[in-house]
């Protein structure tokens, strides 16, 4: 008989565990990397009609899709000792299994998740508390579905030892359920409030977003306006010198100087043959290559001739 049930729980262990597995693969996610998980409750009905070894023995194999999918190995401790804590008061003394889960995960699920997730330093605190309060949240939400199975016949059936018998009496049915629909009722009004912090934060975010845009955008322009009036007067003073190729070459690596931003400068001519340039290396380099460059083709070139205007390309504007 004991060797019977024993074989009965190591299959039960294999086949909770397996159907936890597969059911934890399909998770549903939420925001800031959370997932709602489902397969827990499958894990509860165990360590409810198995005790903890049994539980956190079918934990275990649960919680291998989610410590491939997290790379962590932080959901072993965690739902394992979740699975102890309720296979243990389940074995001694049966109380509301929905306040069972919401005291562990408050003091003991929530801040070992909490190291856990100090771990990773992209996770700031607002976005660890979220993920702590979706813990929670889900807890509960499976905790519900293991009270809700408890009582099918089949379940019970399959999962109660040889002679054991979980009579509810009508008090603790009515206390299942009462309690079971005014936590339901909390979660609404939880999620419901939750939301509505979200979308604030989302609007308050959206809100900074377009302001700072706004000021970079103003900024980029009043830089523009600057570098463009700065060739507009460079242009004139040029104009005064631009037979004398000395005072010419001297002016270009003065204003180069002045205005670094502008990675290489160059001079051309009417017919866009390449005159002089700053750094003067490049000049050099095509002179001793017995090179000419020639930038007819280029829209800097075309447009300016053609509007006698400063030319801002459009890949300026895009970065």
């Amino acid at each position: 008989m004991i060797r019977n049930e024993l074989n009965k729980t190591i299959g039960l262990i294999v086949l909770f565990g397996t159907l936890a597995a597969i059911i934890n693969l399909f998770r549903l996610p939420l925001f800031f990397e959370a997932e709602f998980l489902f397969g827990p409750f499958v894990v509860l009905l165990v360590a409810v009609f198995r005790g903890p070894l049994a539980g956190v023995l079918t934990s275990f194999i649960a919680s291998i899709p989610l410590v491939i999918a997290w790379d962590s190995y932080w959901p072993l401790l965690t739902f394992g000792l979740e699975a102890i804590v309720v296979g243990y008061v389940y074995l001694t003394k049966r109380i509301n299994l929905i306040l069972i889960v919401i005291l562990y995960w408050i003091v003991i699920g929530m801040p070992i998740s909490w190291i856990a997730i100090s771990q990773f330093e992209f996770f700031v605190d607002s976005h660890r508390t979220s993920i702590l309060i979706k813990q929670l949240t889900n807890a509960i939400l499976y905790a519900h579905l293991t009270v809700l199975l408890i009582q099918h016949p089949r379940v019970r059936k399959l999962l109660e030892r040889s002679g054991d018998r979980y009579n509810y009496s009508i008090n603790e049915q009515s206390s299942q359920v009462i309690s079971s629909l005014l936590i339901t009722i909390g979660i609404v009004f939880f999620l419901y409030a939750l939301n509505q912090n979200i979308k604030e934060k989302n609007r308050e975010l959206s809100t900074e977003h377009r302001i700072k845009h706004q000021k970079i955008s103003a900024d980029i322009n009043r830089i523009f306006d600057e570098k463009v009036k700065a060739v507009i007067e460079f242009k004139y003073a040029l104009s005064q010198v631009w037979d004398n190729d000395k005072q010419r070459t001297y002016m270009l690596a003065e204003f180069h100087q002045r205005h670094p931003e502008f990675n290489t400068m160059i001079l051309i001519d009417r017919n866009a043959d390449l005159i002089n340039s700053s750094p003067p290396e490049f000049l050099n380099n095509v002179l001793k290559q017995n090179e000419k460059v020639n930038v007819s083709d280029r829209d800097y070139f075309v447009e300016t001739i053609d509007t006698n205007e400063p030319y801002v390309s459009p890949g300026f504007h895009g970065r």
